[in-house]
């Protein structure tokens, strides 16, 4: 049994439903393309030069010791063949041996020779390294050219790519944008479009010794266990066409250190949820609704969420886009009712903990009050002040229209702690 998209395992019985995938053609609402290299599909792939070695569930390339380059045996790739690609997601889960002396390139790569034959103005988008060079162990290249203007960004991951240890990596790309994720993370996007290709490419997987190098004096393996390619590119500008992300709400705002809730109605068509947030991605593969996530955000500020929902056979329902504001002067946090979406009959218990950082972190401390109020439809409902820690507030909603409200409460520092104020909110739903 092996990894698949998301960390989670495979069944055999889901793995022959991948399986049907290998031949469609890509549309709007198409599913992802997935490989998990059970065997070598030639309708699917070409080989350049050396074709991998396909067995248990992973394709195995090979850069062989004593071999010239641009011969069998020191260059293995497979192409792509069903499609070229102007945009797309590419997903690729995969570990390298040692790091070799000599001059070998590994990685994936979209490619295009460009319009002369020189292919001196060619395409191109890949991340990878070639490991002769002084970048360290945890450090590769993330690159983007356009007609030959190209821009090659060195990024450190933070692992050790050369101790046979998996990694999951996404090259994302449109028009607009080039984005690399690397176990979970966002680590760069490149917004030049002068270096950004439009034109179609191919899509590329394997290493290969450089041309003029030295033969290797040992043998070099990058494994893949399994690719995904996706038409579905996670940008702003996409129109929103699923409603069931629940929390956070929209233009909520919430503390760096109370984390931001994600929750998402228990609806049995979602199979499968990808969250994209401004520093990392979680691809819930599969998980019994409704789901649940806390992401912690790595900055104060303004930050945008973005997802996008399958069904099980990972066809394409929608996506989705929420704007948060976080912030941390104020600690601010609520402790009722729950992060994720309380149903509330009878009697609301709404209580946060509020200090301010300038002048200590027990309930209260440098905090002036706290404003609770209760809101429908943008107006204000209900409402209490509350000067002194600890901070509750017992709303009666026998008398108030059943639906789904915000809940916001305010904190307002002393004069002295500088008077910030912080202000953080949840959904609730009254059902009386």
């Amino acid at each position: 049994m092996k990894n698949q998209p998301g960390f989670t395992r495979l069944s055999s019985l889901f793995k022959t439903t991948l399986a049907l995938f290998t031949a469609f053609a890509f549309n709007a609402n198409a599913a992802p393309f997935v490989d998990t290299f059970d065997r070598f599909d030639s309708s699917i792939w070409s080989c350049e030069y050396s074709c991998p070695t396909v067995s248990g569930g992973t394709a195995k390339f090979h850069v062989k010791k004593g071999i010239e380059p641009d011969t069998m045996g020191s260059w293995s790739k497979i192409r792509y063949k069903p499609k070229r690609f102007t945009s797309g997601t590419f997903k690729v889960r995969f570990n390298l041996s040692h790091r070799p002396e000599g001059a070998v390139w590994w990685g994936i790569a979209l490619w295009d020779d460009g319009p002369t034959s020189d292919e001196k103005n060619f395409h191109e988008i890949n991340f990878g390294y070639t490991t002769n060079q002084s970048l360290s162990n945890t450090q590769l290249l993330f690159e983007s050219a356009k007609f030959g203007k190209a821009l090659s960004l060195p990024i450190d991951t933070g692992v050790d790519l050369y101790d046979g240890q998996y990694h999951e990596a996404s090259l994302e790309y449109d028009a607009d944008h080039v984005s690399l994720f690397f176990d979970g993370r966002l680590l760069r996007t490149i917004t030049d479009k002068t270096v950004i290709p439009t034109d179609p490419m191919d899509f590329i997987i394997g290493p290969r010794l450089v041309t003029g190098s030295a033969p290797l004096v040992k043998d070099f393996t990058e494994t893949v266990d399994w690719t995904e390619i996706s038409d579905v590119v996670m940008t702003p500008s996409l129109p929103d066409t699923d409603n069931s992300l629940i929390t956070p709400v929209q233009n909520g705002s919430y503390t760096l250190n109370q984390g931001v809730p994600i929750r998402f109605s228990a609806s049995p068509a979602v199979a499968r949820i990808v969250l994209h947030f401004s520093d990392s991605y979680v691809d819930f593969a599969t998980l019994t609704p409704p789901f649940t996530h806390t992401w912690y955000p790595p900055t104060v500020g303004n930050h945008v969420l973005k997802y996008e929902t399958y069904d099980s056979a990972r066809n394409f329902i929608g996506r989705g886009t929420r704007n948060i504001t976080v912030t941390s002067s104020s600690q601010v946090y609520f402790t009722s009712p729950s992060l994720y979406h309380d149903i509330v009959r009878g009697t609301l218990h709404a209580a946060v903990i509020a200090s301010d950082p300038s002048r200590g972190t027990q309930d209260g401390e440098g905090i002036q009050n706290v404003l609770f109020e209760l809101i429908k439809d943008n107006t204000v409902v209900s409402s209490r002040l509350e000067g002194l820690a600890p901070y509750d507030w017992y709303l009666d909603t026998a008398t108030l229209a059943n639906g789904v409200y915000t809940l916001r409460a305010t904190a307002t520092s002393t004069a002295a702690a500088g008077g910030d104020v912080n202000t953080v909110s949840l959904p609730v739903t009254l059902q009386n």
